[in-house]
């Protein structure tokens, strides 16, 4: 019997691995399976990971501690300045995400990603801008005492922020939308360690850009680094230009797919009575397809039933 017993859940675990992996698909042979998706031939998908490493790269550069030590360092030297403008960029963020996310259901995607990439490229102009008036307040101080550079800065990273809340949400929805339910697993992690290993390039980048100009941290030198990394940032929210929604795989990348059937209200029926006399609860939707299911099998043994009693009859 114990033999018997061991084979019995060596049988069971095979099946159960058999599952895994058929419901798994390629994801399941490892790296060769990897390679054989079906969602890197997708244009969205492909576009995604372009933009994910590319955008993850250019905030390495520029948005941690480059731009909080070229904050400190415009006059009046405040670090409540350093606090406030950023704070104003994930405000300007956040305000924007829900209302953009709704338009793009609504309309179109593709669209409001667009728009998004023109609210980028007009906060990489005005970056722009603001370092070039930056250069200079270096060279004639007693035109500014800083704080039209620190408005134009804040300007800026608003509109930096006006493009992260508007793309962040139909990025995503693109990307997923384009991606089996089978495979979304796989490639979503590969995105991820995408974003994690471009954004952890980007100090490194800008470190070996330092040690280049001079490695002083002064404002000439943080100036030089930003200039370098919000320009790059001009080649991610290009490709913002290339998603299109017919690309995306309807309900192929649904989840749950909702099959048609009745009106569960047209098939609720009033309370019935026990044999016992106490009323039974209303039947659920799934009670109810189970029900229909049974019903034309309940409804031919009823009429076998009045065939053997006529036989019987006669």
């Amino acid at each position: 019997q114990g033999r018997l017993e061991a084979q019995r859940r060596a049988r069971g675990s095979l099946a159960r691995q058999r599952g895994l992996a058929a419901a798994m698909g390629p994801a399941a042979e490892g790296p060769r399976g990897l390679r054989r998706l079906k969602a890197w031939r997708n244009r969205n998908v492909q576009l995604s990971l372009v933009f994910t490493a590319g955008y993850a790269l250019a905030n390495g550069l520029w948005a941690n501690a480059v731009l909080t030590g070229y904050l400190d360092r415009i006059p009046p030297h405040k670090n409540t300045f350093v606090g406030l403008a950023e704070g104003l960029q994930g405000s300007m963020q956040a305000l924007v995400a829900l209302p953009s996310g709704a338009v793009a259901d609504r309309t179109s995607r593709q669209r409001v990603l667009r728009a998004a990439a023109v609210l980028g490229a007009v906060g990489v102009a005005l970056m722009f801008a603001t370092l070039g008036y930056g250069i200079s307040i270096d060279h004639h101080p007693e035109r500014d005492t800083g704080y039209n550079e620190f408005v134009l800065m804040c300007v800026a990273l608003s509109f930096m922020g006006f493009f992260d809340g508007v793309s962040s949400g139909p990025l995503e929805a693109v990307f997923h939308d384009s991606v089996s339910v089978r495979e979304r697993p796989m490639v979503t992690t590969a995105k991820f360690v995408t974003r994690v290993f471009f954004r952890a390039c980007g100090p490194l980048i800008s470190a070996v850009l330092f040690y280049i100009v001079g490695d002083t941290w002064d404002r000439s030198d943080l100036r030089e680094v930003l200039f370098i990394g919000v320009g790059f940032s001009l080649l991610p929210m290009a490709v913002c230009f290339f998603f299109r929604d017919s690309r995306t795989l309807g309900a192929e990348s649904e989840a749950v797919v909702l099959l048609a059937s009745p009106d569960p209200m047209q098939l609720a029926p009033t309370a019935s009575a026990t044999p016992g006399g106490e009323p039974t609860a209303p039947l659920g939707p799934s009670q109810h397809q189970q029900t229909a299911r049974v019903a034309p099998s309940t409804s031919t043994s009823s009429a076998d039933d009045d065939d053997d009693d006529d036989d019987d009859d006669d």
